[in-house]
C-alpha cells in the first residue's frame, strides 16, 4: 500500500478474522481521539471522555470483558456528542467531527464485524490525517481556497504517511498474531495510544 486505498485495505481485511478487523479499526479509532480532546477544550464542548470509555469498552470486548450491549448502550451518547461543523468557526470541529463518527463506526463495526465496516474507519482516520495537512497548507489568513499543488503537498504530508504506515504496520503484525489478551494489549499501545 504506497497510497491509502480503501478498496485494498478491504480487501487486506477480508482474510483477517473478525477480532482483528475490529482490533485495527480500535487503533485507527483510538488515534483520532486526541484531536476531539482537543476541540472540547478549546469549545468548551462535551466530555471527551466518553468517547475514550467507547473506545475502552471496544478493546475489553475484544479480550471478554465487555459485552456488546454495553457498547450499544454508550453509542447513543457518543451519537449526542458529535459537533456540527456548522456551529463552529474552528477547524477542530472537524477533527473532532472524525474522532466522534469513527468511535460510532468502531462500535457499529462490533455489532457486523466486516472488513467494509472496518476500511470505513481506516478511511476516517486517513481523511482526518489529510484534513490537518490541508489546514495547514491552505492557513491563508482566514482564506480557504483549494490550489492542486496544495492538496498535492498536504497528501504526501508527514501526518498522512504517518497514518497510512501506522495502518500498514498494524496490518501486518495482525496477520502474524493469534491476538491473544497480552497480544491485544501491545498492538494497542504500538498502534492506539501510539505509545501510551
Amino acid at each position: 500500500m504506497s497510497r491509502f486505498s480503501k478498496t485494498e485495505i478491504n480487501l487486506v481485511l477480508a482474510s483477517h478474522p473478525e477480532r482483528h478487523r475490529i482490533a485495527f479499526a480500535a487503533a485507527c479509532a483510538e488515534r483520532l481521539l486526541p484531536h476531539y480532546e482537543l476541540f472540547s477544550s478549546a469549545e468548551h464542548f462535551c466530555d471527551p471522555a466518553w468517547l475514550y470509555r467507547a473506545v475502552d469498552l471496544v478493546w475489553d470486548y475484544l479480550k471478554g470483558n465487555s459485552t456488546l450491549a454495553e457498547l450499544i448502550a454508550i453509542q447513543e451518547q457518543i451519537e449526542a456528542i458529535v459537533p456540527d461543523t456548522d456551529d463552529f468557526e474552528s477547524l477542530l470541529a472537524s477533527r473532532a467531527l472524525d474522532a466522534a463518527s469513527a468511535t460510532a463506526q468502531l462500535i457499529d463495526l462490533c455489532r457486523e464485524p466486516t472488513a467494509a465496516a472496518a476500511a470505513e474507519v481506516a478511511e476516517i482516520a486517513w481523511e482526518s490525517a489529510f484534513g490537518l495537512e490541508q489546514d495547514r497548507a491552505f492557513d491563508t489568513g482566514g482564506l480557504r481556497f483549494a490550489r492542486n499543488p496544495l492538496i498535492a503537498d498536504a497528501s504526501g504530508g508527514g501526518l498522512v504517511q504517518l497514518e497510512e504506515q501506522l495502518q500498514r504496520d498494524s496490518l501486518t503484525v495482525l496477520a502474524e498474531g493469534a491476538l491473544d489478551s497480552s497480544e491485544m494489549d501491545d498492538c494497542r499501545v504500538r498502534f492506539g495510544r501510539l505509545g501510551g
